[in-house]
């Protein structure tokens, strides 16, 4: 029987995707929600479980624990005082609390999930996990940078094992599960035979990753033991005038070209070596074949 995982963030688009991989693979899963359950397997016990309150509700669940994957988090839509007060008690306060409640219950392993959006801009031309960083316009990349730091320096100090994943764009092959991007918000105009606008000549690119792919490095970091910071992404750029393009194609829709875009040189070419070498990390799908995945399944 393989180890047990506690997650949090689990019927997130992220978190569902990791669990399922993980659930695939056979270990056994112990997830929290708030309100609903997401996907039903024998060994993915679901706890209705208040993250606040890790001296009670979530130690118990802890204490039977091998692995904490910690991937709730909070993304505001606004900066109004309520809304970065609800950041400031989820994506800081809340993770620093779980991790010393988790090495407290004997933990061996904390993975956490983060993202590219800490990276500082102007974009290096190639970004590693060593690429500078910068947060201060942005609070929920400077929870994340939070979250990071405080992670290195518990496991550090008590001597765990850890890995922080920063993932680029997931993609799932369900529309229905996707969020409201770039990507639903084009597919959803076009099923609607309305025309796309691009900003710019198209040129600004992105990584987008399957969340098989993603769920795939997960697996790997649990059976291979790696630890450190990882970029997480399929190591291809899709431009936007590209994307449009497939989507187009798939529709017989058209686009336009619009107001030129400020991001017309931003280019997410992100180097997964790291990952490759040290997890076994070997993405399947493209950034194009994510599209084009995705697209397929649509009826």
């Amino acid at each position: 029987m393989k180890e047990n995982i506690f997650i949090t963030g689990a019927t997130g688009f992220v978190g569902t995707g990791i669990i399922q991989g993980l659930a695939d693979e056979g270990f056994q899963i112990t997830a929290s929600y708030r309100h609903i359950r997401g996907i039903l397997r024998k060994n993915i016990a679901w706890v209705q479980a208040d993250l606040t309150d890790t001296e009670n509700d979530l130690k118990r669940h802890l204490d039977s624990s091998s692995t904490l994957i910690h991937n709730a988090a909070v993304i505001p839509k606004t900066r109004t005082p309520e809304e970065l007060r609800l950041l400031q008690l989820t994506n800081i306060d809340l993770t620093e609390r779980l991790f010393d409640t988790a090495i407290a219950c004997g933990i061996k392993r904390i993975i956490f999930t983060s993202g590219f959006n800490v990276i500082q801009k102007p974009l290096p031309s190639i970004i590693t996990e060593e690429s500078p960083t910068e947060v201060y316009e942005d609070p929920y990349a400077f929870s994340k940078i939070q979250g990071e730091n405080y992670l290195k320096q518990k496991a550090s100090q008590h001597n765990i094992a850890y890995s922080i994943f920063r993932i680029s764009s997931p993609v799932s092959f369900s529309l229905e599960q996707m969020p409201q991007t770039v990507i639903r918000q084009w597919i959803e105009k076009s099923l609607k035979n309305e025309n796309l606008k691009i900003h710019g000549s198209g040129g600004r690119t992105q990584d987008f990753v399957s969340l098989h792919d993603v769920a795939e490095a997960y697996k790997n970091c649990l059976i291979r033991g790696g630890s450190g910071l990882f970029n997480i992404a399929s190591g291809t750029q899709l431009s936007m005038l590209e994307l449009a393009t497939l989507i187009t194609q798939r529709f017989n829709n058209r686009f336009l070209h619009d107001e030129p875009d400020t991001n017309e040189n931003i280019h997410w070419n992100i180097s997964i070596a790291k990952a490759m070498k040290e997890l076994g990390y070997s993405p399947q799908y493209s950034s194009k074949e994510c599209i084009v995945q995705l697209l397929k399944r649509i009826k």
